[in-house]
This record gives C-alpha cells, structure tokens and sequence, in this order.
C-alpha cells in the first residue's frame, strides 16, 4: 500500500512539474515576443538615421555597450561607456 501512495504522489508531482515547465515555456516565449515588439516599435519611431545605443550584460553581471549608426553602417562594441562616448563624437566630428 506504501508504493501505491508513493507513486500516486509521484504522479501529482510530475504533473504539477509539468504544467509549471509549460508555464515558464509560455512566458519566456511571450517576454521574447514582446522584447521584439518593442524593439520593432522604437526602431519604427526613431529617426533612421540617428544612432542606436543598447547595453547588454553577460552571464556574469558585466556590462557591454553597443552602438549602430545607420548613417556609416557601423558597429561599436565595448566595455566603457566612456569608449561609447568616444565613438559618438567621432561620428560628430567627421
């Protein structure tokens, strides 16, 4: 009778594990879609040719700016927001 209540227990376990793997599924899903959105959104709202600036994180916490300028076509990647600052006023500049 024991491993008839073990296993009953196992199963209710295993379907509650199953409905919350889902759930975490479907709002990982609906982050990523509305991450697109928005994105899609401020890119459709901007002007074209101004820069694009975002800073990421990695695993470890650590920070990268990133920058495009449509206008160049160019890219920066970087660990300072003073190199970031650096690129922009080139752009200025030239």
């Amino acid at each position: 009778m024991t491993n008839f209540s073990l296993s009953t227990q196992q199963q209710k376990l295993e379907k509650i594990y199953g409905k919350s793997s889902i759930a975490l599924y479907l709002a990982t899903k609906f982050t990523q879609h509305l991450k697109t959105t928005l994105n899609w959104t401020i890119h459709h709202l901007t002007q074209a040719n101004e820069p694009r600036i975002w800073v990421r994180q990695n695993a470890n916490g650590v920070k990268q700016f990133n920058a495009y300028d449509p206008r160049t076509q160019k890219r920066f990647c970087g660990d300072s927001e003073s190199d970031l600052r650096t690129w922009l006023e080139a752009r200025y500049n030239s």
